[in-house]
């Protein structure tokens, strides 16, 4: 009668790696605590998973001790040889999780496309479908290189919470995350640019208002037209971002990573508004930052947009001691005040003319015995009255000729008794001259 009769084939209860998973690389001393694993060695052998351990030692017919191969993936099936009898245990092992240490890069624009290097333990021996994610977006392609090192190719994303500054490793199966150390770029504002040119948002002294047309500088105060703003990492797609300037939202229109339109809002420093462009308030001029949201992140705010309008009868000035970036309407005295510090300096003829000032602007008077040599005749450069001549205003008018019988004996003269008769002729000031 054969085949009646058979040991009890082998079992295993539990696992143990000395507390800890077992190393993807393999060496990690495992027992196997079970029974029928007999009285003496009968070439007993154990596997994890589908790989054989490295070496099995039989210590009773209760323990087997082995030295696992290298592998990965959680609760993995344990299999017992003893003799020709196989024993299983499911669930008892489980290899460590890949556990991501530092990344090489801690940050990547909008439009991803950059490698990062993710540095840590328990990525494998070999390549096991191996895959990173940056926050909540899988990379374009994830390559293993070592049981310590793992290559993504960022892929296009933002950020707009917590979760997606993280760092998540997937190898075999089993998932471990490296808690904020990633981050994409902050969105960058570089130009603006509306309808009637680019805005000039290069920094400007705090008198060069007025020597700028307001009208032509950005736009009116009360808004409505387009804005176009030029950057960076606005988003690959449409992650509906938003653009303020100042406190307002200019209600926004995606155009790519590096394109924004909007629509600009009316500026919060003007009340209500006269004749177009005109100014109706005390303030002429306001700068205002401009900023563009895309997710949870903000641009630090680089360039501003300019509001203006019109002075009527004066001048957009900003005071030396106002701050900020309003400029408003008054006169400003160009003939005392301004000596280039703050505002512009008048262009006078420094020695032979008086500056005198007047709202909204000034105008330059040559001496007496000087006229305007400028053209027009602004006094900004003054002549002498030639001999013959004379004038005695503080004008830009010409000099004055003397009688035709009559000169005078030098040049700036500044009134008509210093002519005088020439050679066989007399007379007194005001009278005929005589022969």
């Amino acid at each position: 009668l054969t085949e009646a009769f058979s040991f009890d084939k082998p079992f295993a209860l539990d696992v143990s790696a000395s507390g800890q998973a077992i190393d993807t690389l393999g060496g990690t001393p495992v027992t196997v605590h079970g029974g029928n694993f007999g009285t003496v060695r009968v070439s007993a052998a154990t596997r994890i998973g589908h790989s054989a351990c490295e070496a099995t030692m039989w210590y009773s017919d209760t323990s087997l001790f082995c030295v696992a191969a290298r592998g990965m993936r959680a609760e993995r099936r344990v299999a017992v040889t003893a003799g020709v009898m196989v024993g299983t245990v499911t669930q008892a092992a489980a290899y460590a999780a890949s556990l991501p240490v530092s990344i090489d890069g801690d940050n990547a624009p909008a439009v991803g496309g950059v490698l990062i290097t993710a540095t840590g333990q328990y990525f494998g021996s070999f390549s096991a479908t191996n895959r990173a994610r940056l926050g909540r977006t899988d990379c374009e392609s994830s390559t293993w290189v070592s049981d310590s090192s793992l290559v993504c190719k960022v892929a296009a994303g933002i950020v707009a919470g917590a979760a997606d500054t993280h760092v998540v490793v997937t190898g075999g199966g089993l998932v471990s995350t490296l808690a904020a150390s990633f981050v994409y770029d902050l969105p960058k504002v570089t130009g603006l640019e509306t309808a009637g040119g680019v805005v000039d948002t290069s920094p400007r002294n705090d008198w060069e208002a007025n020597i700028l047309n307001p009208g032509d500088l950005a736009g009116p105060p009360g808004g409505g037209n387009q804005l176009t703003v030029s950057g960076s990492n606005f988003g690959a797609a449409d992650y509906l971002p938003t653009v303020t300037v100042g406190a307002n939202d200019c209600p926004a229109v995606w155009g790519g990573d590096g394109t924004i339109t909007c629509t600009v809002p009316a500026a919060s420093v003007w009340g209500g508004l006269g004749a177009p462009n005109q100014c109706d308030a005390g303030a002429c001029l306001a700068s205002f930052p401009v900023s563009v949201t895309v997710g949870s992140q903000t641009s630090l705010a680089s360039l501003d947009y300019i509001y203006a309008c019109q002075c009527d009868g004066l001048e957009c000035f900003h005071p030396v001691d106002s701050g900020g970036g309003t400029y408003y309407c008054q006169d400003v005295d160009e003939c005392t005040v301004c000596n280039g510090a703050y505002c512009p300096p008048h262009d006078c003829d420094p020695v032979n003319a008086n500056c005198v000032n007047n709202d909204g602007s000034f105008t330059c008077e040559c001496h007496p015995g000087y006229h305007a040599s400028d053209s027009p005749d602004l006094g900004t450069a003054c002549g002498v009255c030639a001999i013959g001549t004379f004038k005695d205003t503080f004008s830009n008018a010409d000099c004055t000729a003397c009688n035709g019988s009559a000169t005078t004996l030098a040049t700036t003269s500044v009134r008509g008794s210093d002519c005088v008769c020439i050679a066989d002729w007399w007379g007194g000031a005001g009278d005929a001259n005589k022969d």
